[in-house]
C-alpha cells in the first residue's frame, strides 16, 4: 500500500484519489480472509494514504527505502532480473516535496515513459 500511495503522489495525484483507488481494492474480496473483515474500506484506505503522504510531506520520510533493491529485498518485487527503476518516482517525489508542488499537476493525466526525461532535464 505504500508503494502504491507514494508512486501515485510522485505522479501528482491528489491524496484522496489515492485513497479512493485503494478503497476500490478493499471493497472486492481478494482472498484476504477474515483479516480486512472488521473494518471499512474507505476508512482505512484514507488512513493509510494519509499516514504515508503525510510521513513524506512532513520530512520524516526521506524514501531511503523506496528503490528495487530494497523492494527485492522485502520480496515484494518477485522478478529477479526486473528492469523496472523506482528512482523516477523517488526523485519527483522529492523534488515535489522541496518546491511544494504535491498534487498540482493535472489529475487525470498518464505519466508516460517519455515525462520521466523531461523531469530529469528540468531539474
Amino acid at each position: 500500500m505504500r508503494r502504491v500511495a507514494l508512486t501515485l503522489l510522485s505522479l501528482g495525484w491528489h491524496p484522496r484519489q489515492i485513497a479512493g483507488l485503494i478503497q476500490s481494492r478493499f471493497e472486492h474480496d481478494f482472498g484476504w480472509n477474515n483479516y480486512w473483515v472488521n473494518y471499512d474500506p474507505a476508512t482505512r484506505a484514507e488512513f493509510f494514504t494519509r499516514v504515508f503522504a503525510g510521513l513524506v510531506i512532513a520530512g520524516y520520510d526521506d524514501l531511503i527505502d523506496f528503490n528495487c533493491c530494497s523492494t527485492q529485498e522485502q520480496k515484494i518485487c518477485f522478478q529477479p532480473n526486473c528492469q523496472d527503476d523506482l528512482e523516477p518516482f523517488r526523485a519527483s517525489l522529492l523534488n515535489r516535496r522541496t518546491h511544494g508542488r504535491l498534487a498540482r499537476r493535472p489529475f487525470h493525466r498518464l505519466f508516460l515513459p517519455g515525462e520521466i526525461d523531461k523531469m530529469a532535464r528540468n531539474q
